[in-house]
Formats: C-alpha cells, sequence, structure tokens
C-alpha cells in the first residue's frame, strides 16, 4: 500500500540568494513523488546547564526566568555532575532544551533565596564564552583569573598602589 513519509530537513545555504530563491519557489516536487516546503526558520536549539540549582527550588522557577527573556523552554529536568577529584561530592544542575534565535540574551546567573539566604546558579551555555566569577568578566574562569583587587575602592582590575583614589 502507500507510504507516507514525513521527514524534517535543516539545510544551511552557501548564499543569501539561494535560501531565499527557494523560500520563494514554496512548495515543490521533487522527482513527482515527493512535495518538499521550504521554511525560513531563525529559532535555534540550545542545550542550557543552571548548575548549583537548589533541590528544594521548582524547575518551573528557572523556566519562568529564562522564558520572560523571550526564549522558549521546550524540555527541562534535573540532573547532577561528579566533581573530579573530590569522593561524595556533586552538584545538582537543571538541563534545559531552549529554543531562541542566539544566546546573546541569556544571563550567566539566575539569584534566588531559599529560606531567607540568597543563592546563585551559574547559566552554562556551550560553545559561549565563560563567567569569571572572581571578577565578574567574560572569557575566562576563576582558576584562571589574574585580576588584582583594590582594597581602597573595592573594585577589580587594578592593585592598591596604582588607584585612583590613592
Amino acid at each position: 500500500g502507500p507510504t507516507q513519509r514525513s521527514q524534517l530537513w535543516e539545510i544551511t545555504f552557501a548564499t543569501k540568494t539561494v535560501k531565499q530563491w527557494l523560500i520563494d519557489a514554496g512548495d515543490f516536487c521533487i522527482k513527482s513523488d515527493f512535495t518538499a516546503s521550504v521554511h525560513s526558520s531563525k529559532i535555534r536549539r540550545h542545550y542550557v546547564k543552571v548548575l548549583w540549582y537548589a533541590d528544594c527550588k521548582r524547575i518551573s522557577d528557572i523556566t519562568d526566568f529564562i522564558e520572560k527573556r523571550g526564549y522558549k523552554v521546550t524540555s527541562a529536568r534535573r540532573g547532577h555532575s561528579i566533581i573530579e577529584g573530590l569522593t561524595h561530592s556533586r552538584t545538582n544542575e537543571v538541563l534545559l532544551t531552549v529554543e531562541g534565535d542566539s544566546v546573546a540574551g541569556l544571563p550567566y546567573t539566575y539569584e534566588y533565596t531559599v529560606n531567607g539566604e540568597r543563592r546563585m546558579s551559574l547559566i552554562s551555555v556551550p560553545g559561549r564564552p565563560p563567567l569569571c566569577l572572581k571578577c565578574g568578566f567574560t572569557g575566562h574562569i576563576r582558576s584562571k583569573c589574574d585580576a588584582k583587587f583594590c582594597r581602597r575602592c573595592r573594585q577589580w582590575g587594578h592593585s592598591d598602589d596604582s588607584c585612583a583614589l590613592h
């Protein structure tokens, strides 16, 4: 009997001209058996880890936080990572699949309270430059940070001796 084949292909075009030509063509037949539809889509799927997320917090709190920034969360689940070199140590995390055109609008941290205590979770996205939790700049992590802290003005980036308030 007849067979229905339903497949979705994602294609990256070499030029914008070819892409636009196919989008303008709309539906067309391939070998007289199959109909193809071309759609323009800027939506991309991103895999996000929310590290150090408290067990007592609802997953919906973090998904609402992400969705308020214009992203669509398509899946969310709890997980944990074992920390290398330490026994009996793990970090709680939430694994999200997020749809959006870019990760540029995703914040690096999510701050919340548990029983009146302020906590922070780190939002990690593969391919995005990391955030240094020591100096607050992106591009490196705390263990590789060589930023100096000024005790006079309480700012990162210079020492007490070179402070403008000196």
